[in-house]
């Protein structure tokens, strides 16, 4: 099968898009004849599943999607362009991290001083509709197209909130959103860094707000990445590397291959860990979790998060599209799977949807504080 040549169009590797959470297999179009030659070679040589080449032949790209996993996405060459600046971290919309789940469009967490923000949209809002058309059992690339737009121009959601009946509309006015990565402030003697996206930019950010910290006298922290689907694998491994002693990171295991990322710290910043995670921790955010967990430089506190332990990585296509598929696993230091499982904190802290106190935060503060005390009492 000609078709089967290996190209070198990879962009990059991705542990979860980074506003946009995809659970279903997406419908295909606008596609090329090249653009699926191109796709079969890749699926052919890179797939994490060895996938013969009798079963490719005389596939349509929907036929191919269907017998990937989930991940795997073919993005037409504008779906494409607003992936590319979603990772860039700037687009033009209303500040949101969002997910499809049975057909819906669920609010994962809005961008802090976004449009989305100041209307008050919480996690778990469902967008029922766009412009007073319902977009239940739309695709979620469609639906996100119908809600981005220029600056400065409106757009009309319909949020459905449980326990509030009916739909409230919303004309929200689209920004120029720029995805901050991490933010951080002292609580109560007590560093916290939230991590919003594991981008180009994380490490670096996360760096310096370590560093000013640390400067301040700062010995326990808080690293909050509840809502937080993942991003870059480069960077979630570069921020592990600043807390995690010398030893593995994570292990990944391609078709063919395996590689272990290590840390070579000697001696972490810290002396006290909590990482903060929940169901909507996922990826390069279980990846950090499970590091942390496994080495016990620190404590796990929250939910349990996602179960998303697969790698992905997006190719261009001669048509000007792009293919992302599944490529790995990975695995935590203690080789322990997430896939599917996710990662158990070491304490079950339910945060109740409708409380105004972040019971979580409070409890982790909690924790760190009385540690404190117990250490300096040791000493």
């Amino acid at each position: 099968m000609h078709y089967f040549k290996k190209k070198s169009i990879l962009i990059t590797v991705l542990a979860l898009a980074l506003l946009v959470i995809s659970t279903t297999v997406a419908q295909a179009t606008e596609y090329t004849e090249p653009d699926l030659n191109a796709i079969k070679s890749i699926i052919y040589h890179n797939n994490v599943e060895q996938i013969t080449a009798e079963k490719l032949e005389s596939k349509t790209l929907e036929e191919l999607l269907k017998i990937l996993d989930e991940h795997s996405k073919y993005y037409n060459p504008e779906e494409l362009h607003h992936l590319i600046e979603r990772l860039t971290g700037e687009y033009s919309g209303i500040g949101a991290y969002v997910k499809e789940e049975e057909g819906r469009i669920y609010i994962v967490e809005p961008i802090k001083g976004s449009p989305a923000y100041r209307a008050k949209f919480r996690a778990g809002d469902e967008i029922f509709s766009v412009n007073w058309k319902s977009i239940r059992g739309m695709d979620l690339s469609e639906a996100v197209n119908l809600i981005r737009g220029k600056t400065g121009t409106r757009v009309v959601l319909g949020i459905r909130r449980e326990g509030i009946e009916g739909t409230k509309l919303f004309s929200i006015k689209r920004e120029q959103i720029t995805i901050e990565p991490i933010t951080y402030e002292i609580i109560e003697g007590i560093g916290y860094i939230r991590i919003h996206t594991f981008s180009e930019l994380t490490s670096t950010s996360f760096l310096n707000a370590t560093g000013e910290l640390s400067a301040q006298g700062i010995t326990s922290i808080v690293i909050d990445v509840r809502n937080n689907p993942g991003g870059s694998l480069d960077s979630v491994v570069e921020v592990s590397r600043l807390l995690v002693p010398k030893g593995p990171i994570v292990h990944i295991e391609y078709r063919d291959s395996k590689t272990t990322h290590v840390s070579f710290l000697r001696k972490p910043f810290f002396e006290n860990i909590v990482i903060l995670v929940n169901e909507r921790s996922a990826s390069a955010s279980e990846i950090l979790a499970a590091a942390v967990q496994d080495t016990k430089v620190g404590t796990i506190i929250g939910t349990t998060t996602y179960g998303k332990g697969s790698v992905q990585r997006i190719y261009f296509l001669p048509g000007g599209g792009g293919f992302k598929q599944t490529e790995a696993i990975y695995l935590s230091p203690n080789k322990n799977i997430i896939d599917g499982i996710g990662i158990t904190p070491d304490y079950i802290v339910e945060q109740e949807l409708d409380s105004e106190t972040d019971i979580q935060l409070e409890f982790a503060i909690e924790y760190l504080n009385k540690r404190k005390i117990n250490q300096e009492a040791a000493k």
